[in-house]
């Protein structure tokens, strides 16, 4: 009798394995399910992180552009053709060999262009008669 005990029937065994594998599929299911997730988060956290880093190779361009310019402004800015320009501008001053042209302060507003009323009404050869006869 107690070697019956111990022996199961085919049955049994059959269930316990079947058991034993529908928890073995189940674990694999569950951990394929995590790993392809964690593989598509990392996936998206490559692209983000790529295109963060491009975002950041052009703004590093720009600045490098613009770093650039300000160092020829600034190397300009310290020349003595800057500085002669600045001080005949600013101050009035020049050097040995310039010619000064003295106006006459009245005159003040020249008008350089012809006043022409737009509105004029005729036909266009009239208004090239008006424009060059007056």
């Amino acid at each position: 009798m107690a070697y019956s005990i111990i022996i199961m029937d085919k049955k049994q065994v059959v269930k316990k394995i079947g058991l034993k594998m529908a928890v073995i599929e189940a674990i694999l299911m569950i951990l394929s399910i995590t790993m392809i997730i964690n593989i598509y988060s990392q996936f998206c956290t490559l692209k983000d992180a790529e295109r963060k880093n491009l975002e950041l190779q052009i703004k590093l361009q720009k600045l490098e552009e613009t770093n650039n310019n300000l160092a020829k402004k600034l190397e300009y800015a310290t020349s003595s053709a800057f500085l002669d320009e600045e001080a005949r501008d600013k101050f009035g001053l020049g050097s040995p060999g310039d010619y000064w042209i003295k106006t006459d302060s009245s005159i003040k507003d020249i008008d350089l262009y012809p006043k022409y009323d737009q509105n004029v009404s005729g036909s266009i050869f009239m208004k090239w008669i008006r424009l060059f006869t007056r």
